[in-house]
This record gives C-alpha cells, sequence and structure tokens, in this order.
C-alpha cells in the first residue's frame, strides 16, 4: 500500500516539475532574428537611434503600440 503511494506521488511530482520546464522555457528566445550583437568586446548599439543592448543584443526600447487606423471598436 505504501509503496503505490509512494510511486503515485512520484510520478506526480515528476510531472508537475515537467510541466514547470516546459512552461517556462516554451516562449524564450534569445534575439530577433538578424539581430546586432553587442556587449563587451563587441561593438555597442549607439550610432543606431532608440536602440539599446539587451542581453548581448541590439534591440528596441520602444514600447510597441497598435496602428492609428486598426478598425478595431474602441468604447468608453
Amino acid at each position: 500500500m505504501y509503496i503505490q503511494a509512494g510511486i503515485i506521488l512520484l510520478i506526480a511530482c515528476t510531472l508537475l516539475v515537467c510541466d514547470r520546464f516546459y512552461r517556462i522555457n516554451e516562449g524564450f528566445y534569445a534575439a530577433p532574428m538578424g539581430a546586432t550583437r553587442c556587449g563587451v568586446d563587441m561593438p555597442s548599439c549607439e550610432g543606431q537611434p532608440e536602440m539599446k543592448c539587451l542581453n548581448g543584443y541590439c534591440q528596441d526600447t520602444k514600447p510597441p503600440r497598435l496602428p492609428i487606423a486598426t478598425g478595431l471598436p474602441v468604447y468608453p
């Protein structure tokens, strides 16, 4: 009886760990395709306006915005 409960508990814990591992890693990406590398002993992003060195890549610092005319209804 105790052995079966231990096996079930072990399987449940393993499934929880695997679930957390895959959820954490599914949305991670190092940089967009074609991004310029920057950092220590590499060129900086200073020549490019609105760019900053983030995680070793030159990336835009402006927050994303919707286009002006999206066709989506806006309610107050």
